[in-house]
């Protein structure tokens, strides 16, 4: 088959599609926000919250949708559970917050899967010096945030100890 009438094929069903798709959205609703720039955002709610301890930015994005936490000194909780095990890190660390500054990020992802790499600096639990490599991975399903995760490099044990 030529490739000309493949793509031209291609292009005249994505023509056809817009008019349908336009249509299917009721007049005077926003369209729906792209995932990339929604996780976007989100990792900058993230971003302030860890530079300043002030995490309300981030908090309105956790809705009923959220469907796991991973984190690397509690492990992966799901359903409801997880949703209140993020909450309970973000109050603990509006309680104590860090000040870290975040530099050389980078992103990569998949069609829900948006995952930034970044360095960290400054302090962390109420004043401990930290650098290090993080991650954090946001899902975004149908709009919403489905999932975080965060990794991050050396941990010292004593940071944790109360």
């Amino acid at each position: 088959m030529n490739p000309f009438y493949s793509l031209t094929g291609l292009l005249g069903a994505l023509l056809l599609s817009v008019p349908l798709a336009l249509a299917a959205t009721p007049a005077g609703t926003p369209p729906p926000e792209v995932p990339a720039a929604l996780a976007q955002r989100i990792f900058s709610a993230w971003q302030c919250g860890e530079q300043t301890g002030d995490y309300a930015a981030f908090k309105a994005f956790l809705g009923p949708k959220f469907q796991q936490f991973s984190h690397p000194l509690t492990g992966v909780v799901t359903g409801l559970p997880g949703l209140a095990k993020l909450r309970e890190l973000v109050a603990g660390r509006e309680k104590e917050p860090n000040q870290l500054t975040f530099s050389r990020v980078e992103v990569t992802s998949s069609a829900t899967l948006f995952t930034f790499h970044f360095d960290s600096a400054g302090t962390v639990a109420g004043g401990m010096a930290y650098a290090g490599f993080n991650v954090i991975s946001l899902r975004i399903e149908q709009g919403q945030l489905t999932g975080f995760r965060e990794y991050f490099g050396y941990v010292n044990p004593a940071w944790f100890q109360k």
